[in-house]
């Protein structure tokens, strides 16, 4: 069997995790699901009116202090909502398949095109299919699992069709990479690329630099049954983080207002430990931890919880198309993971 080159773009970055058991020990008796508990204390001041409200960081939010990357493999982090997988290649066909977490169900489509010998149109294969799993669970710290409990797919009789403004000859097929699935495993960013199989990193490396003596950038989808490895495009792994240093946050000052998405950053710089705070519809995030992004790159990693318990982890930084504020992990379903916003200061 040929080797196949695999298109996507995604950003991958190998990060380092250190040993917090401490902290994770009481993450996971006090944070349930992917939520987190946040207390609020309020202390009366002696001899006036005044109320004075302190808000205690989550311990979702202290673990992060300590290391931003266990999140992934604390036991309390769980899959995504919803995430879309992808396996394609330069031979013009591609696989995608689009989980819903909450229902337990995918929906997908394969599609392969190959331009006539004449030039007078195209041969496609294609496949949309439906389906339903039994919902993720945990294997160990670096890997989530889940059992394809059906599989249909539409099949129909030979089309006329149209492709890239030529006809085409379309014939159904079988979805590729996605045909015998039973169990699949959702690898987590910072798993050991030694935990991997052999198989999916074939795979893996065509989409992105791999260290084998590391620890894997992104998300990896697996179907063990065909040995092929989907890449999740829509859920950036959180970059390498450092400490803030004020040269870091030297350049960010003020609001910064995406419009069109109505999203609104406000960095406050007031105090020796400068915050943010976020807003986006009735989601408030405020008093959000600050770190920058490893290698002066002149990035920010924000990251906190709002009052619901719900958490945020996000990064703002330039680049060719001016300010952008993309959220690499969260569960608010007003601001929610893989978006990108492209604020502007106000």
């Amino acid at each position: 069997m040929k080797k196949r080159i695999i298109l996507a773009g995604v950003m991958a970055v190998s990060l380092a995790m250190s040993g917090c058991n401490k902290v994770k020990d009481e993450a996971k008796s006090k944070v349930k699901g992917t939520g987190s508990v946040v207390a609020e204390e309020k202390e009366t001041k002696t001899g006036t009116d005044e109320t004075e409200t302190s808000k205690e960081p989550s311990e979702l939010v202290k673990k992060m202090d300590q290391d931003m990357y266990s999140l992934y493999s604390d036991a309390a982090y769980t899959c995504h909502s919803s995430f879309v997988c992808y396996l394609y290649a330069l031979t013009s066909w591609g696989t995608d398949i689009t989980f819903n977490c909450r229902e337990n169900t995918f929906e997908g489509n394969y599609e392969s095109a190959v331009l006539k010998i004449d030039g007078d149109g195209y041969d496609m294969l294609k496949c949309h299919f439906t389906g339903t799993i039994d919902g993720f669970t945990r294997i160990n710290e670096y890997s989530l699992s889940t059992h394809v409990t059906k599989l249909t797919t539409e099949k129909f009789d030979k089309k006329v069709d149209r492709y890239m403004d030529l006809p085409a000859d379309v014939t159904y097929s079988d979805p590729y990479g996605f045909t015998k699935a039973d169990e699949v495993i959702l690898y987590l960013p910072n798993t050991p690329v030694s935990q991997i199989p052999g198989k999916a990193l074939e795979w893996i490396e065509a989409y992105q630099d791999i260290d084998r003596n590391g620890l894997l950038g992104s998300y990896i989808f697996y179907n063990p049954a065909e040995e092929t490895a989907f890449m999740v495009l829509e859920q950036p792994a959180i970059p390498e983080c450092a400490d803030l240093k004020d040269a870091d946050l030297a350049n960010w000052d003020g609001e910064y207002v995406d419009n069109h998405e109505g999203v609104k950053i406000t960095f406050d710089k007031s105090s020796s430990t400068p915050t943010a705070t976020i807003i986006r519809g009735t989601s408030t995030y405020s008093g959000m931890h600050i770190k920058a992004v490893q290698g002066g790159q002149g990035g920010l990693i924000l990251y906190g919880t709002n009052d619901e318990g719900q958490y945020l982890v996000a990064g703002l930084g330039t680049g060719d198309q001016g300010i952008t504020l993309t959220v690499y992990e969260s569960n608010d379903p007003n601001i929610q993971a893989g978006k990108i916003f492209t604020p502007s200061k106000a």
